[in-house]
């Protein structure tokens, strides 16, 4: 869902956007469209083709990770698994940007676009879930290691 909202929202950018201005009718939203290399390495502005290529072997190793880590979560851990796909999807469409046209399109105001905004938003999910996950466990180690210790037949 990611991946087709992203592709969309990139054409329609480029239809309603003039590279070289700002549209005031969208300027609270929208930027400028501009072309970048996508989520965090966008402070790159020349960028060959050789250098592409690693881009893409590095999100393809980076999604291949984060589908091997969805597919083995529990059915019950929906933050996760959505966090995982926002991630995911977003990967993809800026990958699938750089393969077909040699960079990813920016159009949002905060120098983004609709797939960089959904991996941020994974994992911010990811993260939210691992300090909630840390601190249930902290309390189940506490209790658990004092039962250990009041039930063991040494330790009285």
């Amino acid at each position: 869902m990611v991946v087709i909202l992203d592709q969309l929202s990139r054409r329609v950018s480029a239809i309603l956007l003039d590279p070289d201005n700002s549209s005031p009718l969208l300027e609270a939203l929208f930027n400028t469209l501009n072309q970048g290399v996508g989520l965090g390495v966008s402070v790159v502005h020349d960028i060959s083709s050789w250098d592409s290529l690693v881009l893409l072997a590095i999100a393809t190793v980076t999604c291949a990770m984060l589908i091997h880590w969805l597919l083995r979560l529990r059915r019950s851990d929906t933050i996760r698994a959505i966090g995982l796909t926002l991630a995911i999807g977003g990967i993809v469409s800026d990958a699938i940007n750089r393969f077909l046209f040699g960079h990813v399109a920016i159009y949002l105001a905060l120098q983004l676009n609709l797939a960089d905004v959904a991996v941020l938003a994974g994992f911010v999910l990811l993260l939210a879930r691992f300090f909630i996950t840390a601190t249930t466990r902290g309390g189940d180690r506490s209790s658990r290691g004092r039962r250990r210790d009041s039930a063991s037949p040494s330790g009285g």
